[in-house]
């Protein structure tokens, strides 16, 4: 299959879980989960050197990690549906999945989509599909929420990032070894080298150490920044990913937003006002 097509297929068909012989591993790719993290320690892992994006890249463009992997530049990674049948040849491979909570996720791709990235101005890519749309550039986290499948409509990377975990996941969540918190990164990985260990790759795991925290960016969004209105429709958006996953909890998130919304409500009128445009990032234009 052609890099681009393979591209085009994990970022927007069905659950594909990538496969990699070199490590004996299969890995879920989840956006906004510690992909970058992931795919570099994996990079160093099958090289020994770090991820070079300008080596990899194309016409002096640099190729990040994630592209290298699954779009089809990767020699050693294979597609592979996340059906029972189709991951029989892998049997023997550590499957696995990294999950958040989703709407945290989601605010994390706010983020860095919208603010960091600004994919969603006057000037990006998909600017004429948003005016078309007749909606506006630049979005605060509630406006974006409020017209939710209309930005995603417009904007294919947007859709890749905010798309429900249970998307990428598959309906079928015992084809994983293990599905497991973003919070314990290091915890799979130590299972990683321990896997390799007893598949007589020991030399391997003692190859790379897995980087910190890839992606940053001096703006964070907490769940203060949603309106009642807001939460609830994420919630209803991420309704699957609630429901099937074991990693997350719908009470918790709840007794969360409850517990920040609570304390909102006790910040005199004058303070909400000095507080609410940095709780709802608006870039100006």
């Amino acid at each position: 299959m052609a890099g681009c097509q393979r591209y085009r297929r994990r970022q927007h068909g069905g659950s594909v879980m990538i496969a990699l012989p070199a490590l004996q591993l299969g890995y879920q790719f989840i956006p906004k989960v510690g992909t970058t993290s992931l795919f570099t320690f994996f990079y160093t892992c099958v090289h020994g050197v770090d991820y070079d994006p300008l080596r990899h890249g194309r016409n002096g463009r640099a190729m990040f990690v994630h592209r290298y992997f699954i779009g089809g530049d990767c020699p050693d990674a294979r597609d592979v549906d996340n059906r029972a049948a189709a991951i029989a040849d892998y049997d023997g491979y550590y499957r696995f999945a990294l999950t958040r909570d989703p709407i945290r996720r989601f605010l994390s791709m706010y983020v860095n989509r919208v603010i960091q990235k600004r994919e969603l101005a006057a000037n990006s890519p998909y600017a004429q599909a948003i005016m078309h749309a007749g909606l506006p550039f630049d979005p605060d986290i509630n406006l974006l929420v409020r017209h939710l499948e209309a930005y995603l409509d417009c904007h294919s990377s947007l859709l890749h990032h905010a798309r429900p975990m249970m998307d990428f996941l598959g309906p079928d969540l015992s084809v994983y070894d293990r599905i497991a918190d973003l919070s314990a990164m290091n915890t799979v990985v130590e299972e990683i080298r321990a896997h390799w260990c007893r598949v007589g790759m020991a030399a391997r795991a003692a190859t790379a150490a897995l980087p910190g925290k890839m992606q940053r960016c001096g703006v964070r969004l907490g769940l203060e920044c949603l309106t009642p209105r807001s939460f609830e429709r994420l919630l209803d958006y991420y309704h699957a990913d609630y429901a099937e996953l074991p990693t997350v909890s719908l009470p918790e998130i709840k007794a969360a937003y409850t517990k920040v919304a609570m304390g909102a409500a006790q910040i005199p009128p004058s303070s909400a006002a000095r507080q609410a445009v940095p709780a709802a990032v608006t870039i100006g234009r």
